[in-house]
């Protein structure tokens, strides 16, 4: 027997058995399978990168070391305009990495100026002739009060036609559905946000609004005028129809959905034109600019292709572009490239992201590097190239290394300062040589590792037409997980605030000019084209507006007899509920329940029941409607006395 300590003692034991083996799952999971790479990079250059497939390319010095790495007969079949740009020799700059990299903004040329002052001439003749155009209709059609009555319409159709002519201005009528929904009035902000997409559809072209139409000739009109828009303009109109007609509840949620989608309809229109004009204006750049501009990702020395390589490969690779302070994935990797800025404080995030789980990766860079990593990056030694060897204590590891790389810089290892806070507990292991140099280390830091390399080399578009250089850089980052995060020149890059991008951007006259073009804008539309009138408020209709207008329509057939005879079927049923009386129980049972429970006379109740039943035998012939009415009422007397205290307690509030 095991006794209370020894029991507690096993459970923590197999506890922190089943962690380990948990931890282990997580980590195989976290680890990209072993893949060869030769098809992967056949298949990715095959894409139309510029450094493969553009003659013409600009070269810098960086991308020339690779010349004499890609004299094989394979490299040449895959790259054959490389061979070609490589004749002119290099014909670029290479990049600063001393700072914030500067992305230069092509120069509007006349013909731009040109297109941008037209466009503009335009914009302002179209807003003008639409103010303009709304004057002259809210002058023509005068206040509702001032509109003759039409002969013969009633006072509800007269309510409903100056009412359908009370506002038709799309902005308005969304303005007044968020207005009416944040009032909690969801049902008359959905009518609203209809009628806008009803206004909107009939400003395009799209439908004809008239009396006798309905929302399925609407939707025939557009699927034949506008057939994108078919889909989701039904759908509108069905959310629409549910809440209208289906007893759907008008609520919150209802309300958003229907409103989003009235207002996905109509930017969705309004952005077609926008878009043709964007193309437009961009295409006239491009023509009026003498400008070309290369992209470095896609130079030989670039990483476009090796990024995508990684990605094809099963790795979540991307380019970083958010500043290196913040670091959000502590399983992540994250490789520093020589042109990433790095300050100390961007050092000190990565080193808290590395003790939290990260790996990292530098790969070289002229840069000094802090003393937690352990490492310094030194001159190159020699110009001759050299194959990269796994270290002896790492050969399990890597059982065949077939890489070639420039010749570049090597790393020094710096000795290990016993565990303080900002130096490593232990030395740098040795993962990779380059010739008799060092090439890459490793180095275990709190939860996380680092791993550095001489150079960039295999992270370089080149490299994957090197041997297997791509297999090993996928070897490499492997263990480390999925997602991977190439930090460059763009990494930082972005502006703190709009005005900084605006500055950047050269954008002042332009933002200047759209300030001014909304002031303009806000200054007429806040003014009056007409004598401004009150709103009629619309209503709901209440379900006692149909029973009269039910009513009526008996009252003018005179069938009140007819209505009689209905409403006493009803309430003979509902008596017979009420006294619990099964359906085999005849009149004379009901009268007999309603005289005892009510107090009343049962030949007075017997002869009002057989009178309000249709077909029963000694039924009274039909009296006048005055009459009918004052029977009916004695119905409901009787309904009301027989329902017990709660009925009578409502008869009592209605009365």
């Amino acid at each position: 027997m095991i006794g209370k300590p020894g029991a507690v003692a096993l459970l923590l034991i197999t506890a922190a058995a089943s962690g380990g083996t948990a931890h282990a799952a997580d980590e195989q999971a976290r680890r990209i399978p072993h893949r060869d790479a030769a098809p992967i990079v056949r298949s990715v250059l095959e894409r139309p990168f510029a450094f493969c497939h553009d003659r013409r390319i600009p070269l810098t010095e960086g991308d020339l070391r690779w010349r004499d790495l890609l004299q094989s007969k394979e490299a040449q079949a895959r790259c054959p305009d490389l061979l070609e740009a490589w004749k002119r020799g290099a014909t670029a700059t290479e990049p600063n990495h001393s700072g914030p990299s500067e992305i230069p903004l092509p120069a509007a040329g006349p013909f731009l100026q040109t297109f941008v002052w037209m466009g503009l001439g335009l914009l302002v003749a179209l807003f003008l002739a639409r103010l303009f155009s709304q004057g002259v209709a809210f002058r023509r059609s005068g206040s509702p009060a001032e509109r003759p009555p039409v002969p013969g319409a009633s006072v509800s159709e007269a309510a409903a036609a100056s009412t359908a002519d009370v506002e038709t201005d799309v902005e308005r009528l969304l303005s007044r559905a968020r207005s009416e929904a944040a009032a909690g009035q969801f049902q008359q902000a959905i009518a609203d946000a209809y009628a806008a997409l009803l206004r909107s559809l009939a400003g395009a072209g799209a439908v004809q609004i008239e009396a006798d139409r309905t929302n399925g000739d609407h939707v025939r009109e557009v699927g034949r005028r506008f057939p994108a828009l078919r889909s989701p303009v039904e759908a509108t109109f069905a959310a629409v129809e549910e809440v209208q007609f289906g007893g759907a509840p008008a609520d919150e949620g209802r309300f958003r959905r229907i409103y989003d989608g009235v207002v996905g309809l109509i930017v969705r229109r309004l952005a077609q034109p926008l878009a043709i004009l964007l193309l437009c204006g961009f295409g006239s750049a491009l023509s009026g600019c003498a400008f070309q501009r290369v992209e470095r990702d896609q130079a030989p020395s670039g990483h476009a292709a090796v990024l995508a390589f990684l990605q094809q490969y099963g790795f979540e690779a991307r380019e970083r572009l958010s500043a290196l302070t913040s670091t959000d994935d502590p399983t992540g990797q994250l490789v520093v490239l020589p042109g990433a800025t790095l300050d100390e404080a961007g050092w000190t995030a990565i080193e808290q992201w590395v003790d939290d789980g990260g790996t990292l990766f530098v790969a070289g860079g002229d840069r000094e590097l802090p003393d937690w990593i352990g490492v310094a990056i030194e001159p190159a030694r020699s110009s001759s190239s050299g194959r990269l060897t796994a270290a002896p204590e790492q050969a399990a590891r890597f059982e065949r290394v077939r890489a070639v790389v420039p010749p570049g810089p090597h790393l020094r290892p710096l000795p290990a300062g016993g565990g303080s806070e900002h130096e490593p507990a232990e030395p740098a292991r040795p993962l990779l040589l380059r010739a008799a140099t060092l090439y890459a280390v490793e180095q275990a830091h709190g939860e996380g590792r680092v791993v550095v390399l001489a150079d960039d080399s295999l992270f370089a578009n080149a490299a994957l037409l090197v041997e297997d250089d791509a297999g090993l850089l996928a070897d490499l980052l492997r263990e480390g997980g999925r997602t991977v995060e190439l930090a460059g020149e763009l990494t930082g890059a972005g502006s703190p605030n709009p005005l900084t991008s605006v500055r950047r951007g050269r954008l002042a006259p332009a933002m200047l000019q759209l300030a001014l073009l909304v002031l303009l804008f806000f200054a007429c539309k806040g003014t009056h084209f007409g004598r401004p009138v009150d709103r009629i408020a619309t209503h709901r209709r209440a379900f006692s507006e149909h029973v009269r207008a039910v009513g009526l329509q008996y009252a003018r057939a005179h069938a009140s007899r007819r209505a009689f005879e209905l409403y006493g079927g009803y309430g003979i049923e509902r008596l017979r509920e009420r006294l619990r009386l099964g359906r085999g129980k005849g009149l004379h049972a009901v009268a007999e329940g309603v005289a005892a429970r009510g107090g009343r006379p049962i030949g007075e109740v017997m002869r009002l029941l057989v009178d309000a039943h249709p077909g029963a035998p000694g039924q009274t012939s039909g009296g006048s409607a005055g009459e009918d009415l004052a029977s009916m009422r004695q119905i409901a007397t009787l309904l009301t006395e027989i329902g017990g205290a709660g009925e009578r307690s409502r008869a009592r509030a209605e009365g």
